[in-house]
C-alpha cells in the first residue's frame, strides 16, 4: 500500500498511487521531491511539459520514465474533470 503525508493534494496522492512506490522504498523520497518541485506538481504544468522532459524528471523512479506519457494523459483527463483544482471536493 502506498502511504503519503496528510498534507498532499488529491492530485499528488493520485500520482503516488499511479507510480505505486511504497513509502519504505528507496525511491519514495525522490518521488516526494518530484511531486513537490517539478512540472508534475500540478496537472496544468504537467500537460504543458514535453514528454521528453517528463522522462528526465521521472528518471530516479523505478519504471518512471515509461510512465511519462501516461502521466501527461492523466493530467489532461484531470483538467477536463476538475480544472486546475488540486483537491476537488
Amino acid at each position: 500500500m502506498v502511504e503519503a503525508p496528510q498534507s498532499d493534494s488529491t492530485w499528488t496522492l493520485f500520482l503516488r498511487v499511479l507510480f505505486g512506490v511504497p513509502s519504505d522504498h528507496r525511491a519514495s523520497d525522490a518521488l516526494s521531491e518530484i511531486l513537490k518541485s517539478s512540472p508534475v506538481a500540478a496537472p496544468q504544468t504537467t500537460i504543458q511539459t514535453p514528454a521528453g522532459s517528463l522522462v528526465e524528471v521521472f528518471a530516479p523512479i523505478p519504471r518512471g520514465p515509461q510512465k511519462a506519457s501516461l502521466v501527461r494523459s492523466v493530467a489532461a483527463w484531470w483538467i477536463e474533470q476538475f480544472g486546475e483544482e488540486l483537491t476537488p471536493a
